[in-house]
């Protein structure tokens, strides 16, 4: 009885230690990667004087391969500049050593986006005799301009119809056959003003697609905008157009975020979205008396990997006692038909929008990131700060930072977020509300570390090597491993294999007649796990004599001794570190077993009842039969 009680008690100990192991988390917190940068995984750059009428910053971000590539505005000129992994500017950029280009004719870059071959697209903005004109650009992979693509310039001589183009959004079909540009046209005369969204496609060459329809023009004897365009994406056969229309009720105008379908040929899709499904969120938490209608702009739209559409937009209160008002950020899930799938809504008190609008990016899983750049209200004045919030592709918050999000450093204002090839978190953007000087540019880390590998068992391979074996650790990190590393000791020596599930490593380079432990780590894109615990102790095979002289005449054989004595001696620490395991657990059982038997002696003997010299046993629980009593 006893033996039953202390086996079962062995089995739930060993259930209580298995749900009390750790696992290494998922998903890392978002934390800075301290190694980017200049200034603890901030890179920043601050160089043109507070008062000067011309500033730095940075409008957009692309990876270009281990690249990043910034684009935006240097001391009133066109500024794209390229980083290296470790967010120093990368000096084989440009052609002049400095890891940046400035070209004067233009006076800001505003979007990018780069092919597979490493060129990129960069679409520009200048002034043309008072106009606000556009430029469409091509550069090399190395930052020089493209001399296979006349630059495209968008212009009264371009499109007669308006007379400003500003800048919005680049996009590329997933082919890379075709690049689209998205301008806001804007006809400004006295009696007949308007705007429009326009649409343009362009070969790689620079060709234009005259046959693909571009215009949305409103009313023109309307003297207000008819709706302006952000964002664009695009799939294998449409184009989505993210952005916001003008809308007026009792005279009164406000806006409503807006997504328009493109069909290939460029036609508009008028069956989506569905009436009414104007994007906007509920306003349950802001609502200020007298603030009236809330404006919505959707500022970014990505295409998610199974079709879906995620946007992100500000929705903020007309002006009432000041230009800050309090904003409401959104994220929200569309189907492929136009219809709302998820959303999510950020919402502080004192929150405003600042003027600069949320930016989106996608994992390959649908994990989505938004950048918000917001000032918050304190002290009678407001301050610029910038969150990074990372939501399941069902709009729930992930496991990142706190509650979902981090916040980045004091008057970090941050307008764009990407991930780069190892999937690290790219933000880019100045200071504060930008009309500082200087830009910024920050890392963080998407995932963990892998948990630890499981040590398996180490054998002589030679005089000179050994091999160790290992199973991968519970927790990958979130990131998949790409290697494993075993490391002797003594000497330090390594081998590696690219990610398994399970593996033999070699390590060469060992001394002969040495004994030797080995260690596993894990690597993926975030890091290297913590080491495993020792192997067994090997030692490596003696030297074959040459030939004449003394030792052993078959090496091959010694060798496969050693191998298995080597083997023989692993089985044996393996069991004699199962017995340790199992021999800590019995004083603790052992204690409970006892008690458990003597309860068991207890509940379990059965009484003796006497009359004289008759004798009958009961159960412990019953009572002795009418004339009989309990022997004590």
């Amino acid at each position: 009885m006893k033996n039953r009680f202390t086996t079962r008690y062995i089995v739930i100990a060993a259930l209580f230690l298995t749900i009390l192991t750790p696992v290494t988390g998922a998903h890392a917190s978002g934390e800075l990667n301290t190694t980017f940068g200049n200034t603890n995984g901030y890179l920043v750059v601050d160089d043109v004087p507070e008062d000067s009428a011309t500033y730095e910053k940075i409008n957009d971000t692309a990876a270009q391969a281990e690249k990043i590539i910034i684009v935006g505005e240097k001391g009133g000129s066109l500024f794209v500049a390229r980083l290296n992994s470790s967010g120093q500017l990368d000096s084989t950029f440009g052609g002049n050593a400095t890891g940046f280009i400035a070209l004067n004719q233009y006076r800001e870059a505003h979007r990018i986006i780069t092919l597979n071959s490493g060129d990129f697209f960069v679409l520009a903005s200048n002034t043309q005799a008072g106009k606000e004109i556009s430029a469409l650009i091509k550069f090399n992979a190395n930052g020089t301009v493209s001399d296979s693509f006349n630059t495209v310039t968008f212009n009264f001589a371009f499109n007669g119809l308006f007379d400003n183009f500003y800048a919005a959004d680049l996009a590329k079909s997933p082919d890379e056959a075709s690049i689209y540009v998205a301008l806001n046209g804007y006809l400004s005369t006295s009696n007949n003003s308007y705007n429009d969204i326009l649409l343009y496609k362009f070969s790689l060459a620079g060709s234009y697609d005259s046959s693909f329809f571009t215009n949305y023009r409103g009313d023109p004897d309307v003297g207000y905008p008819t709706g302006s365009v952000n964002s664009i994406v695009v799939s294998s056969d449409d184009i989505y157009i993210a952005g916001y229309k003008d809308t007026t009720v009792n005279y009164v105008t406000y806006q409503i975020g807006q997504v328009i379908k493109i069909n290939s040929d460029g036609s508009r899709d008028n069956n989506f979205p569905s009436p009414n499904a104007n994007f906007s969120p509920a306003f349950t938490t802001i609502n200020p008396s007298g603030a009236g209608q809330y404006n919505v702009q959707i500022a970014d739209i990505k295409l998610g990997s199974s079709g879906d559409l995620y946007i992100a937009g500000v929705a903020y209160a007309p002006q009432i006692n000041n230009a800050y008002e309090e904003s409401e950020f959104f994220v929200k899930k569309i189907s492929s038909g136009g219809s709302e799938v998820a959303s999510q809504i950020f919402f502080t008190p004192n929150y405003s929008s600042f003027g600069y609008n949320p930016s989106l990016a996608l994992y390959g899983d649908d994990r989505v990131l938004i950048s918000i750049p917001y000032a918050r209200y304190e002290n009678s004045s407001y301050i610029e700060f910038s969150r990074i919030f990372r939501l399941t592709s069902s709009l729930s918050y992930d496991n990142f930072g706190v509650e979902g999000g981090i916040t980045l450093s004091d008057t970090y204002s941050m307008r764009s977020i990407i991930l780069d090839s190892n999937q690290r978190i790219i933000s880019a953007g100045g200071f504060g509300d930008l009309s500082n000087n200087g830009y910024v540019v920050s890392s963080h880390f998407s995932f963990d570390p892998p948990g630890s590998p499981t040590i398996g068992t180490a054998t002589t391979a030679s005089a000179t090597s050994a091999t160790v074996t290992f199973t991968a650790p519970a927790s990958n990190g979130g990131s998949a491993i790409t290697s494993y590393t075993a490391t002797s000791s003594p000497g330090g020596l390594t081998g590696t294999l690219a990610g398994a599930t399970a593996g033999t490593i070699t390590i060469s380079g060992l001394t002969a007649s040495t004994a030797y432990t080995f260690t596993v780590t894990a690597t993926n894109s975030e890091g290297t796990s913590t080491a495993s615990s020792a192997s067994n102790s090997i030692t490596t095979s003696a030297i074959a004599p040459e030939s004449g002289g003394s030792g052993p005449a078959n090496t091959a054989a010694a060798d496969e001794l050693r191998r298995q004595q080597d083997a023989a001696a692993a089985e044996k620490q393996r069991k004699d570190r199962e017995l340790t395991e199992t021999l800590a657990l019995v004083p603790v059982i052992a204690g409970l077993a006892q008690e458990l038997a003597g309860l068991g002696d207890s509940i379990l003997k059965p009484k003796k009842c006497v009359k004289g010299k008759s004798v009958k046993r009961v159960s412990s629980t019953a009572k002795c039969p009418k004339g009989f009593k309990v022997k004590r």
